[in-house]
């Protein structure tokens, strides 16, 4: 989801987006970095420090989180995916494919997942294949559920991992 809290925003429902992975990262470069271009200071920043934006996500915005970026890691090289759903009744689905084509983008990933949840082993699957392709990830399991609060209490540790704070 992208938004911006001054100014005018431009914003999808989440349901528009799921159709397709490829409309997603359309969506993100058509209408997200428009709205990064009337602060030209951060765009001009952008340009000249690729990667250094990052994007998150929980459950399914967990994997797009890693599909975006995987697919755009000259603009978004730090990902932080929290309870990803990257398995789903035995159907990989496409990141598998990304992390193993052989082309290794420089990335940050930060995943974290609940142990009380039905996503407890496909997030340690996702975790041992991309170590196997070489990423470096930062994987945290924690006493939890599947649920946005939980996720609340994780995200200051990713954001200070992944940022440097």
């Amino acid at each position: 989801m992208l938004y911006r809290t001054s100014g005018h925003s431009r914003i999808r429902a989440w349901g528009e987006l799921m159709g397709s992975k490829e409309d997603m990262l359309k969506c993100c470069r058509r209408e997200g970095t428009p709205l990064l271009e009337d602060d030209r200071a951060i765009f001009v920043w952008q340009e000249e420090n690729p990667g250094e934006f990052g994007v998150m996500g929980a459950s399914m915005g967990g994997l797009m989180a890693l599909y975006t970026g995987l697919r755009l890691p000259h603009i978004f090289g730090k990902v932080l995916a929290q309870s990803g759903a990257y398995v789903l009744d035995d159907y990989e689905f496409i990141t598998s494919s990304l992390i193993e084509d052989g082309t290794k983008p420089d990335l940050k990933i930060w995943m974290d997942v609940c142990v009380f949840e039905n996503l407890l082993e496909n997030n340690r699957m996702m975790r041992g294949k991309l170590q196997e392709f070489g990423y470096e990830v930062d994987f945290h399991e924690y006493p939890a559920g599947h649920n946005y609060s939980a996720w609340r209490d994780d995200l200051p540790g990713g954001l200070g991992t992944l940022f440097g704070w």
